[in-house]
């Protein structure tokens, strides 16, 4: 599915999105790009702009990432001071990456491709967002929000992007400079300050960056103290006031943290949460930082936080969350006792403690699965995922009648028909084993590489064991071929040598009895 596109599964909610904005085009992601209008391509609407964000939270409940991301840019466009929408566009666009996807299809691209203000305001939130780690995009996507006059955005995202320069294997001098200047356009001294020593640790030699390090350290010292709001409304007891607010707000954007750090934020974002309990920013807030924290006492009180949300939200993804979590703390156990079996081979207690452990996430991620596809019985993708690890349990009957159903997902139709065709084979199903993994290849982009690869193999497997099971010559001619063919492109290919040989020696059989 394009990530900024429509498809024909989309268009009831396309049509729930355009009753929500009032309009067609709203609907619409390349009308509403193509929108340029005499004040730079701005069309500032804020109700409109509700609408979308509100859209963009209830399909992100559901699970459907890429839309919501959609409706998160749409309304960007009527409103891109909207900070709490810029930052939900990035946790969503998390989400993306942790499932995979990292890249835009054309249609994508194409709906925020103008020359507009806006169109490269949004291209660089969204190139960032998909390419967090890259500096130059990261720069990009700092300084866009100045063009537009955009001071709170551009004070969000600078001080990340300024992160990733530094932390990159080797910093560039000229990023470093642009964002000491976009830091000083936004009168973020401090940070200007940071950038521009940067600058200067890169390029030590150069006198004129150093002196005009040394006038912001002063600058930056002025507006530390509060000195430079004198005569204004609060002033310096404004700073020392919203010191801690600040604090809070700084640290817990940092992607690395102490221990100290940590223990901080948690306590900061606890008392917001006393303060107000049915705030789902600040929960999600601090389940984050609780899981991250990574202490088997912090996770369970994730657990216990996650669940309780969803017992006074009713929202799915609080329940989804606690249920991650468990996962990962199954898969965790699963991966110690493999390396601890690698260092003690001769223990027999632990092969028993690891099919113990590989049984216990086998369970949870089924109940985790059945539960999310109970709760998003249209999403093909659960049912594909849940498919599978039916499938490593054993349980093939049930695996098989929810890859039929999810192979109508163009996404992953190819993957799934690997999947049934694999548990056809394990239920002595060999001719419905055979057919499916033709009919798959004859999909298949590139028959030599990946999938392409790994499906000649199985068809392979399914006509050996078609002629062992039925005598039968043709077959095992067929899969001899394909075992060749395969050993000649990569012999190291799983068993493919061993299990070439063994075809040629089943087919020569096969002959000596006809």
């Amino acid at each position: 599915m394009p990530i900024f596109g429509w498809g024909k599964k989309d268009e009831s909610t396309k049509k729930d999105a355009a009753g929500a904005s009032g309009t067609a085009e709203a609907a619409d992601p390349k009308a509403a790009a193509g929108k340029d209008t005499k004040s730079g391509g701005l069309d500032l609407d804020p109700a409109k702009a509700d609408k979308w964000f509100s859209y963009a939270k209830k399909v992100a409940d559901q699970n459907n990432i890429e839309y919501s991301l959609t409706c998160l840019v749409l309304g960007l466009r009527s409103a891109p001071d909207r900070l709490d929408a810029v930052k939900d566009f990035f946790a969503t666009a998390d989400r993306l990456r942790a499932t995979g996807g990292t890249t835009l299809s054309q249609e994508a691209r194409d709906s925020i491709k103008g020359s507009t203000v806006i169109d490269k305001y949004l291209r660089a939130l969204v190139e960032w967002a998909l390419k967090p780690k890259e500096p130059e995009v990261a720069v990009r996507a700092a300084i866009a929000p100045t063009e537009l006059g955009l001071i709170e955005v551009s004070r969000w995202i600078a001080p990340k992007a300024l992160g990733v320069v530094a932390s990159a294997e080797r910093p560039r001098k000229d990023q470093a400079i642009r964002l000491m200047e976009t830091f000083q356009k936004i009168e973020d001294y401090e940070n200007a300050l940071n950038a521009g020593q940067l600058a200067v640790r890169i390029d030590p030699g150069d006198a004129r960056l150093a002196k005009d390090v040394r006038d912001l350290s002063a600058q930056a010292a002025m507006t530390r103290g509060g000195f430079d709001q004198t005569g204004k409304e609060g002033g310096f007891r404004s700073n020392i006031r919203d010191a801690d607010k600040q604090r809070l707000l700084d640290e817990t954007d940092r992607s690395v943290k102490s221990e100290e750090i940590a223990d901080r934020v948690i306590a900061g974002l606890k008392a917001e949460l006393a303060a107000n309990p049915m705030d789902k920013p600040t929960i999600r807030k601090l389940l984050k930082e609780l899981v991250g924290r990574g202490t088997p006492a912090s996770e369970q009180e994730a657990i216990d936080l996650a669940e309780a949300s969803f017992k006074t939200t009713q929202e799915f993804s609080f329940r989804s969350f606690a249920g991650e979590v468990r996962v990962r703390q199954a898969k965790r156990e699963v991966k110690r006792l493999k390396a601890a079996i690698a260092a003690t081979p001769d223990d027999a207690s632990l092969a028993q403690q690891l099919a113990d452990a590989e049984s216990r996430r086998n369970a949870l991620e089924k109940a985790e699965l059945e539960a999310r596809v109970a709760a998003y019985p249209t999403d093909l993708g659960l049912k594909f995922e849940l498919g599978k690890v039916l499938q490593a349990m054993g349980q093939h009957e049930e695996a098989i009648s929810l890859l039929q159903l999810a192979k109508n997902d163009p996404k992953h139709r190819n993957a799934v028909a690997l999947a049934l065709g694999e548990s056809f084979l394990a239920v002595g199903w060999f001719d419905e084993a055979v057919q499916t993994f033709r009919n798959a290849l004859e999909a298949v982009a590139d028959p030599n590489e990946g999938l392409g690869l790994d499906l000649r193999y199985a068809l392979c497997v399914a006509l050996q064991k078609r002629a062992e099971d039925a005598r039968d010559l043709a077959s095992a001619e067929e899969a001899y071929k394909l075992a060749s063919a395969i050993a000649i492109q990569n012999i190291s290919y799983r068993d493919v040598r061993t299990r070439r040989d063994q075809l040629k020696v089943l087919s020569m059989q096969l002959r000596s009895n006809e």
